[in-house]
This record gives C-alpha cells, sequence and structure tokens, in this order.
C-alpha cells in the first residue's frame, strides 16, 4: 500500500462512520457532496498552482475535467483507478 493511500484510508473509515447509522439515501448523498467538495477543492488548488507559475488556469481546469469525464464514463473500471 502506497503512502498516499495509508494516509487516506482512517480519514474515509472515520467519514464513512458518521453515515453508518443514516438511511441508504442520506448515506449516498452526503457522499456525493464530499466527492463535489473534494472535486471543488482540487480545482481550487489547480487555480492557484496555475496562477503562480504563470500559467492559463483554464487549461490545467480542462485538463483536470476531462480526465474526470474519461474516467468515469469508462464502465470498464472504477473511477478511482
Amino acid at each position: 500500500m502506497d503512502l498516499h493511500a495509508e494516509c487516506l484510508w482512517p480519514l474515509f473509515t472515520f467519514i464513512s462512520a458518521a453515515f453508518a447509522s443514516a438511511s441508504i439515501a442520506a448515506s449516498e448523498f452526503a457522499f456525493k457532496l464530499i466527492a463535489a467538495a473534494a472535486s471543488a477543492g482540487t480545482l481550487y488548488l489547480i487555480w492557484q498552482s496555475a496562477r503562480r507559475r504563470g500559467l492559463n488556469p483554464a487549461r490545467g481546469i480542462a485538463l483536470f475535467g476531462l480526465n474526470r469525464w474519461s474516467r468515469s464514463s469508462s464502465r470498464r473500471r472504477h473511477n478511482d483507478c
């Protein structure tokens, strides 16, 4: 297991434990909100990083968006592969 996964799994377990007693619909909605917040945070980091380097932030965001779209449209793999 790599360092990235070792750092995130305890956080994911902690967050998912908060929704253990909620209904399936509420848990699904909560995880969709968490995913949207994570994506928004990533977009913000891309925007700020590109601006600091003097690059076009829109290009970085477009590349991130296209990558996410292409990975999620592939039904052969999970979105996180």
